[in-house]
Protein backbone atom coordinates (compact mmCIF):
# COMPACT_ATOMS: atom_id res chain seq x y z
CA UNK A 1 0.00 0.00 0.00
CA UNK A 2 2.88 2.37 0.76
CA UNK A 3 4.48 1.55 -2.58
CA UNK A 4 1.20 2.41 -4.35
CA UNK A 5 0.88 5.65 -2.43
CA UNK A 6 4.51 6.54 -3.18
CA UNK A 7 3.98 5.76 -6.87
CA UNK A 8 0.89 7.98 -6.96
CA UNK A 9 2.73 10.79 -5.20
CA UNK A 10 5.72 10.48 -7.51
CA UNK A 11 3.55 10.56 -10.65
CA UNK A 12 1.54 13.45 -9.25
CA UNK A 13 4.79 15.37 -8.77
CA UNK A 14 6.05 14.68 -12.30
CA UNK A 15 3.50 16.83 -14.23
CA UNK A 16 4.22 19.74 -11.90
CA UNK A 17 7.95 19.45 -12.53
CA UNK A 18 7.54 19.22 -16.31
CA UNK A 19 4.86 21.94 -16.43
CA UNK A 20 7.02 24.49 -14.56
CA UNK A 21 9.45 25.20 -17.45
CA UNK A 22 6.53 25.70 -19.88
CA UNK A 23 5.28 28.81 -18.05
CA UNK A 24 8.45 30.86 -18.69
CA UNK A 25 8.37 29.71 -22.31
CA UNK A 26 4.83 31.00 -22.74
CA UNK A 27 5.73 34.22 -20.96
CA UNK A 28 8.80 34.65 -23.18
CA UNK A 29 6.78 33.98 -26.33
CA UNK A 30 4.07 36.36 -25.16
CA UNK A 31 6.62 39.10 -24.53
CA UNK A 32 8.19 38.66 -27.95
CA UNK A 33 4.80 38.65 -29.64
CA UNK A 34 3.85 41.86 -27.83
CA UNK A 35 7.18 43.45 -28.83
CA UNK A 36 6.58 42.44 -32.45
CA UNK A 37 3.04 43.83 -32.42
CA UNK A 38 4.21 47.15 -30.97
CA UNK A 39 7.09 47.43 -33.45
CA UNK A 40 4.85 46.69 -36.43
CA UNK A 41 2.49 49.35 -35.10
CA UNK A 42 5.40 51.79 -34.82
CA UNK A 43 6.41 50.88 -38.39
CA UNK A 44 2.94 51.95 -39.57
CA UNK A 45 3.07 55.18 -37.55
CA UNK A 46 6.49 56.06 -38.95
CA UNK A 47 5.30 55.38 -42.48
CA UNK A 48 2.20 57.54 -42.07
CA UNK A 49 4.23 60.30 -40.47
CA UNK A 50 6.88 60.22 -43.23
CA UNK A 51 4.14 60.71 -45.82
CA UNK A 52 2.33 63.42 -43.83
CA UNK A 53 -0.73 61.18 -43.48
CA UNK A 54 -3.21 61.59 -40.65
CA UNK A 55 -2.10 59.89 -37.46
CA UNK A 56 -5.64 59.06 -36.32
CA UNK A 57 -6.52 55.53 -35.24
CA UNK A 58 -8.46 54.66 -38.41
CA UNK A 59 -5.64 55.72 -40.71
CA UNK A 60 -3.03 54.00 -38.57
CA UNK A 61 -5.09 50.81 -38.39
CA UNK A 62 -5.64 50.80 -42.15
CA UNK A 63 -1.89 51.01 -42.68
CA UNK A 64 -0.90 48.60 -39.91
CA UNK A 65 -3.57 45.91 -40.31
CA UNK A 66 -2.10 44.05 -43.32
CA UNK A 67 1.20 43.72 -41.50
CA UNK A 68 -0.39 42.87 -38.14
CA UNK A 69 -2.40 40.09 -39.80
CA UNK A 70 0.72 38.86 -41.60
CA UNK A 71 2.68 38.94 -38.34
CA UNK A 72 0.01 36.82 -36.65
CA UNK A 73 0.10 34.34 -39.54
CA UNK A 74 3.90 34.22 -39.38
CA UNK A 75 3.83 33.51 -35.64
CA UNK A 76 1.12 30.86 -36.06
CA UNK A 77 3.08 29.18 -38.85
CA UNK A 78 6.31 29.22 -36.86
CA UNK A 79 4.64 27.74 -33.81
CA UNK A 80 2.80 25.12 -35.89
CA UNK A 81 6.11 24.06 -37.44
CA UNK A 82 7.78 23.89 -34.03
CA UNK A 83 10.06 26.82 -34.85
CA UNK A 84 11.09 29.19 -32.07
CA UNK A 85 9.98 32.60 -33.40
CA UNK A 86 12.13 34.43 -30.85
CA UNK A 87 15.48 33.45 -32.39
CA UNK A 88 17.29 34.53 -35.54
CA UNK A 89 18.48 31.58 -37.56
CA UNK A 90 17.36 30.51 -40.99
CA UNK A 91 14.19 28.63 -39.94
CA UNK A 92 13.17 31.35 -37.50
CA UNK A 93 13.14 33.96 -40.25
CA UNK A 94 9.67 32.68 -41.14
CA UNK A 95 8.00 35.37 -38.99
CA UNK A 96 9.94 38.14 -40.73
CA UNK A 97 9.50 36.76 -44.26
CA UNK A 98 5.77 36.09 -43.81
CA UNK A 99 5.21 39.51 -42.22
CA UNK A 100 6.86 41.30 -45.13
CA UNK A 101 5.57 39.15 -48.01
CA UNK A 102 2.04 38.54 -46.79
CA UNK A 103 1.72 42.09 -45.44
CA UNK A 104 2.63 43.50 -48.84
CA UNK A 105 0.32 41.00 -50.53
CA UNK A 106 -2.63 41.95 -48.33
CA UNK A 107 -1.83 45.61 -48.91
CA UNK A 108 -2.01 45.12 -52.69
CA UNK A 109 -5.18 43.00 -52.44
CA UNK A 110 -6.89 45.80 -50.50
CA UNK A 111 -6.16 48.32 -53.23
CA UNK A 112 -3.03 49.97 -51.87
CA UNK A 113 0.23 50.27 -53.74
CA UNK A 114 3.48 48.41 -53.22
CA UNK A 115 6.02 50.19 -55.41
CA UNK A 116 9.59 48.90 -55.27
CA UNK A 117 10.84 51.69 -52.97
CA UNK A 118 8.00 50.89 -50.53
CA UNK A 119 8.84 47.18 -50.67
CA UNK A 120 12.52 47.88 -49.98
CA UNK A 121 11.79 50.27 -47.10
CA UNK A 122 9.26 47.82 -45.65
CA UNK A 123 11.72 44.94 -45.82
CA UNK A 124 14.51 47.04 -44.32
CA UNK A 125 12.53 48.61 -41.47
CA UNK A 126 10.84 45.34 -40.53
CA UNK A 127 14.23 43.58 -40.63
CA UNK A 128 15.54 46.10 -38.11
CA UNK A 129 12.39 45.95 -35.98
CA UNK A 130 11.80 42.19 -36.04
CA UNK A 131 15.33 40.78 -36.30
CA UNK A 132 17.63 43.23 -34.53
CA UNK A 133 16.04 42.86 -31.06
CA UNK A 134 16.35 39.07 -31.35
CA UNK A 135 20.00 39.30 -32.41
CA UNK A 136 20.78 41.60 -29.49
CA UNK A 137 19.02 39.25 -27.06
CA UNK A 138 20.88 36.24 -28.46
CA UNK A 139 24.21 38.03 -28.02
CA UNK A 140 23.36 39.12 -24.48
CA UNK A 141 22.18 35.66 -23.39
CA UNK A 142 25.12 33.95 -25.12
CA UNK A 143 27.60 35.99 -23.07
CA UNK A 144 26.01 34.95 -19.77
Amino acid sequence: MNATTNTRNASAAEPTASAAPAAPNLARLGCWLLIDLVLVGVFALLGRSAHNSALDFGGWFGTASPFLVALAVGWALALALGIDPTRVRLPELVVYVVTVALGLGIRVLTGETAALPFVLVTAGVLAVFLLLPRLVMQLVTRRR
